[in-house]
Parts: C-alpha cells; structure tokens; sequence
C-alpha cells in the first residue's frame, strides 16, 4: 500500500510539472540554443569556467554551463565528439600529443581556439648532481598520472631532446616527497607561474629547477619561457634563472564553419565573452585576447571579433588559476 502511495505521490509531481517542459518546443529549442557548455580538464581550471559563467549571466540571452572534466585528452576528446560540451579549457600541447599518439584523426583541423586565457610553464625539479635535461636519460621521473598535463608535456619534451626516462606516476606533493626521499630523480609540473608547490620550497630542501630548451620540433608547440629566483627563492639563487617551454591554456571550440548553426551560437558566445573582458579604464593586463598559440588556428568568430575592434586595448581579467597536475 505503501509503495502504491509513493508511486502515485511521485507520478502527480511529474503530471504537475510536465506542461511547463511540453508546451513548446521553441521554448525548449530557445532554452538549448542559448545554452553553453564549458568542459575544464581539471578541478583548477573548473573555477576559471565558473567565473566565466558569471560574467556572461544573460548576456545576449545566453547561459554557460561549467562542466567538470577528466584530464586533457578526455576533454580534447569531448569537444569534439560529445553533444552539449560547446567549449572546452585545456592546455595547448595535448594537441600534438593526441596528434603524436594517432589518438584523433583530424583533430587538427577539426579544432581552434577563441582565446589564451594563461601561460603553462614546465618545471623539472630535480635533486643532487643533475644539472641539465640530459642527465636525467635513464633516470626515475615523476611525470604525474596518465594523461595529466605533466605526462603529456613529459612525453613530448623528453623524446624530442633524444632523452629516455623511466616515468613514474607521481603527481604534486606526493612527487616532491618521492624527490626528496630520493625515489624519483626529478619532478615535472606544469602549472603557471609560480606554482605554489614549488614556491613553498626551501633552500634547506636541497632541491633545484634545471632548463628544459625549446629545441627541435618543439617551437610548434611551445614557447621560451624564463623561471627567476623572484618566482621561487628556494630553489634558484638570488639572480639566477632557467629557460623552460610553456604551453598554454586555451579555451578551444569544434571548428564549426562559418553560417553553420554551430557558428552562429560560438560567435554569440564569443562576443559575449570579450566584451566582458574587455577593459573599463583601456589598462592592458591578464588575458590578452589577441595573443596567439603555437600550433593552434584561432577561431573564425574570434578573429572577427578581433578584426572588428582593431586599435582598442587588449582585455584585462584578473585570474588566479592553480594547476600542478
């Protein structure tokens, strides 16, 4: 009897709420077309998608949907293939890895990016007489976990400087504690500038930063970057630096044509979003949304934003994204 109750209980919620949902479709079709979903690789960029959501609340009619995603190549994966994920955040370089590995045929072409929203630098921690990349060849490396952003510019970094490493799948402090127990020989994290990890670092850690050069194939993929003793006191002296690679974080799109229906709903989702970001005052900081990405097509709608507003100033975002993965 009970179950009956419960069962008819449950049925008049649905008969009372069914007609708001049924009584018209181009309500339904209006509610989807002005609907974008946002997939971020990892739970630190998920907050960047989040204040995205907030800052185009209604603009042009449209709502964005943060979704939460698993790692880059997943996240790559799905802006291509999986319905309602318009947009995605992810790291630059996961391109030429999937590209590399045979993963996606055509994602090349098949993908581009609207915006840069921040730089990616390569850390390669390391401990006692390891002084460059190459000696590391044949050494324990800490290069997180399948997939992650460290595994992904490990796998590209290493072979293209000709240097073999036994990979092992430690991530964030859990790595830096292998280092320091001298399981691991060094450490890869990639993450912006400084990462927090490695600023907590002291000198008593006996722990230090080697270069990683941009060399060979990788300029398509990344560019030169400069780590300072500014960025982390514990592990360059003072007036020290090393040059490292950096990716970036990119907000990437399907390549949907120009006049698709698919176009028409990325180009209002774009124009909402750089006129969000665009600044009040003319100052030039954060996001430069006119800042390019090697490897990488920018999409047509952001070009002609970007066309359409040739001479104004670039955009200013303040964001703090933590990303050690």
């Amino acid at each position: 009897m009970r179950k009956a109750l419960a069962a008819l209980a449950i049925a008049s919620v649905f008969a009372a709420s069914g007609p708001v949902y049924s009584q018209s479709s181009d309500r339904l079709t209006t509610l989807n077309q002005n609907t974008i979903g946002v997939m971020a690789d990892t739970a630190g960029s998920l907050g960047m998608a989040l204040n995205f959501a907030r800052a185009i609340d209604h603009e042009n009619d449209l709502r964005l949907l943060p979704i939460a995603g698993k790692g880059p190549v997943q996240t790559l994966t799905d802006v291509l293939y999986l319905r309602g994920v318009d947009a995605a955040i992810l790291p630059s370089d996961v391109l030429a890895y999937a590209v590399k590995n045979q993963l996606l045929e055509g994602a090349v072409a098949r993908i581009s990016f609207i915006a840069k929203l921040a730089s990616l630098d390569v850390h390669v921690l390391t401990r006692g007489d390891v002084k460059m990349l190459a000696d590391l060849a044949g050494k324990r490396v800490a290069a997180g976990s399948t997939g992650s952003g460290s595994f992904i510019a490990a796998s590209l970094i290493f072979p293209a400087a000709g240097i073999t490493i036994d990979e092992v799948p430690l991530e964030d402090t859990e790595a830096i504690a292998a280092l320091k127990r001298g399981d691991v020989e060094a450490v890869v994290i990639v993450s912006p500038r400084p990462a927090a990890l490695l600023r907590a670092l002291k000198p008593k850690d006996r722990l230090h930063l080697v270069s990683v050069p941009v060399g060979g194939n990788l300029p398509d993929v990344y560019a030169p970057a400069i780590l300072s003793a500014t960025d982390y006191p514990g592990l360059l002296r003072k007036g020290e630096s090393v040059e490292t690679a950096a990716s970036s974080l990119v907000l990437a799109v399907f390549n949907a044509p120009r006049n698709s229906e698919r176009y028409y709903k990325l180009r209002r989702f774009t124009d909402a979003l750089f006129d969000s970001l665009m600044p009040e005052d003319g100052a030039a900081a954060g996001i430069n949304l006119a800042a390019d990405v090697p490897g990488w097509e920018r999409y047509v709608a952001a070009q002609e934003w970007l066309d359409a507003r040739r001479g104004t100033a670039p955009a200013k975002f303040s964001m703090t994204i933590e990303r050690e993965d």
